[in-house]
């Protein structure tokens, strides 16, 4: 800001027309650094130039153009941003997948992705909590039925916290990140599948339950394998599972539900 026994800069004599000419050949983009550098020849030391329609509050909030901390049209050294079935590639766990996850290992998942959506509901980004699992962007390539169904609903109710917390206008943009970034929240699946899904879910889960339970003592490790046939496509996982995994499972997804 200039000091008030200065007279204020004047920008009368600065234009961009002669700078426009150039546009189209370079893809629509004009160099404003000599328009810059012209309008930073009549400012003195610590001195800014203010916008009418630009608050302090705005500035806050302003990123630095061309920082590459800042700025994400930057490149830098930063590496290019891959698709998904590219970014499993690159993960170091990947080749062992997508053989199929025991029982413990899906409670795991389940486990850590309920703990990012909490995440998302104190008010982090979704890019940074429910998206860092990979499975979060395309939930439809998993062969996991119940893990497939909880990734559904996770992002369901990530949905519907975004759109309550925007209709109702209830906080500020550093108390809850409103913006989704374009992810995908599968929206194309309705309130009412998705709890068809699960009432189906639960219903496999206890009739497995009952089955590993009514085992006598000595049959009980094959107990689950006996049963394995009476179980549809992509839920196998489940009848490979002990008793107490079973439980397990049962109170996340009525957690979730």
């Amino acid at each position: 800001r200039a000091s008030m026994a200065e007279p204020a800069l004047s920008l009368e004599g600065l234009s961009l027309e002669p700078l426009l000419g150039d546009g189209e050949a370079e893809g629509d983009w004009v160099d404003l650094l000599p328009a810059l550098a012209q309008a930073a020849q009549g400012l003195g030391v610590s001195e800014l130039l203010q916008g009418s329609l630009f608050s302090l509050g705005e500035a806050m909030s302003a990123l630095e153009m061309m920082h590459p901390q800042m700025d994400s049209g930057m490149e830098g050294n930063s590496p290019t941003a891959a698709s998904v079935p590219e970014a499993w590639n690159l993960d170091e766990l990947r080749p062992r997948w997508p053989r199929a996850l025991s029982a413990r290992e899906t409670l795991g998942c389940l486990d850590e992705l309920f703990a990012l959506l909490l995440l998302f509901l104190r008010g982090h980004s979704l890019a940074q909590t429910v998206f860092q699992c990979a499975w979060a962007h395309a939930p439809d390539v998993l062969g996991c039925s119940l893990l497939h169904l909880y990734v559904v609903g996770t992002l369901r109710i990530a949905d519907a916290a975004h759109v309550a917390v925007v209709r109702g206008n209830v906080c500020e943009e550093e108390d809850f990140s409103a913006s989704t970034s374009g992810l995908p929240l599968a929206l194309e699946v309705s309130d009412a599948e998705l709890l068809e899904g699960f009432a189906v879910a639960e219903a496999l889960l206890a009739a497995q339950l009952a089955r590993v339970a009514a085992a006598p003592p000595q049959g009980a490790a094959a107990a689950p394998a006996a049963g394995l046939g009476d179980l549809p496509a992509g839920w196998e996982m489940v009848g490979e599972a002990s008793a107490a995994e079973l439980g397990a499972l049962q109170c996340r997804l009525r957690l979730l539900r």
